[in-house]
């Protein structure tokens, strides 16, 4: 064995500025592996992270500086105001903004933002608290190569004239909580979607039977190109049940996420494609304690949509210290715990993989979004 000399320890490190540079390509890898998931609740951390990087030198300082500019979360009017200025007026030239996310506009300042951010990809709006935000959804056909929306807790106003908006190159859509529940079926009907691959639905307020009827309508014909869905409410009395030729046109269907304790039994013998991934959610806003007993009875009939399974993302087992989660007596607890188990045990035995994911909290609907998103 070579022993290290006590002279190669003392001996001055090199000057480092004589090293050789890294590639930009594997900088921007550095940078990109250094950063938090893009999230709401995580810019400041990625700001932060990203101030630091560029004090290495010019060449990182470059490269975060891009990184810092390629996704911008705008909190509040002031900041989107402060963002216009510094921008200056639209001069037709590419930008380096590939997505954004804010959380109060007015439609002439959605206008404007969009007008100096032409090739935005991703757009999220999410509306915490306050009054829900209005917008226009033909602002959105400005956009020449967006990809994802999502929209929550805003009112949704549909465009004079009767032409559908055209959105040619939109995969992903999420609508969540829109202050008018007909909107839902509104905006699926009055938008041009060639191209839609994932559509998420969640629901904060129960639809009467005419926009339930609109909203089937519009669906329908978008149900053979979706190769994801997810259907959720926010209190298990807002449910309602597609017609069963909604659920028999997702031909392309590989992943599906429903509510913990939605009647699964009404979805998946219809379905006519084979699931890759099956994402069950927890309870949002609810009281309601947190139920594996819908998931297990299907498993157990294994339609014929389960026989390719590869993944199952389920909530952790009930917390002892959050009353909304859990079941009323130590014997409901008991009988959670063991449907869980029981889940976990079949998966195994067809190799299915079991994915955890975390319970929300009831201020997390955001949160909630964003994780249907995520596994869309």
């Amino acid at each position: 064995m070579k022993l290290i000399s006590p002279s190669s320890i003392t001996s001055p490190l090199p000057d480092l500025r004589t090293l050789p540079l890294l590639p930009p390509e594997i900088v921007q890898l550095i940078v990109e592996a250094a950063l938090p998931r893009l999230s709401f609740h995580t810019f400041k951390d990625r700001y932060y992270t990203l101030l630091k990087l560029a004090l290495v030198n010019k060449v990182w300082s470059r490269i975060a500086g891009r990184e810092l500019l390629r996704h911008v979360w705008l909190p509040g009017r002031y900041r989107i105001q402060l963002f216009l200025a510094l921008q200056g007026p639209a001069n037709g030239v590419g930008s380096p903004t590939w997505s954004l996310r804010f959380n109060e506009h007015t439609p002439e300042v959605l206008r404007s933002l969009f007008a100096i951010l032409p090739d935005l990809r991703v757009v999220h709006t999410m509306v915490e608290t306050g009054a829900p935000s209005q917008i226009h959804l033909d602002t959105f056909s400005t956009l020449r190569n967006l990809e994802e929306l999502a929209i929550d807790y805003s009112r949704i106003t549909r465009p004079l004239y009767n032409d559908p908006v055209n959105l040619p190159t939109l995969t992903k859509l999420a609508l969540s909580s829109l202050s008018t529940p007909r909107n839902f079926g509104s905006v699926l009907a009055s938008a041009h979607l060639p191209r839609l691959e994932s559509l998420v639905l969640i629901f904060g307020e129960a639809l009467d039977p005419q926009d339930l009827n609109d909203l089937t309508s519009a669906l329908l014909p978008l149900a053979p190109k979706l190769k994801s869905f997810t259907l959720s409410f926010a209190e298990s009395d807002m449910w309602f049940a597609f017609p069963a030729e909604i659920w028999t046109s997702m031909s392309a269907l590989q992943s599906l996420a429903l509510d913990h304790d939605y009647d699964i039994s009404q979805v998946l013998p219809h379905l006519p494609s084979t699931l890759a991934r099956f994402h069950i959610r927890p309870p949002l806003h609810s009281f309601t304690p947190l139920t594996f007993t819908p998931l297990h009875n299907a498993l157990i009939a294994s339609p014929p949509c389960l026989k390719t399974l590869r993944q199952i993302i389920i909530p952790p087992p009930p917390p002892l210290n959050v009353p909304r989660f859990r079941p009323a007596n130590a014997e409901a607890r008991q009988q959670v715990e063991a449907r869980r188990s029981a889940i976990i045990e079949e998966c195994r035995r067809r190799g299915i993989e079991v994915v955890e994911r975390p319970s929300f909290r009831a201020d997390q609907s955001v949160e909630a979004v964003e994780d249907a998103l995520d596994r869309n």
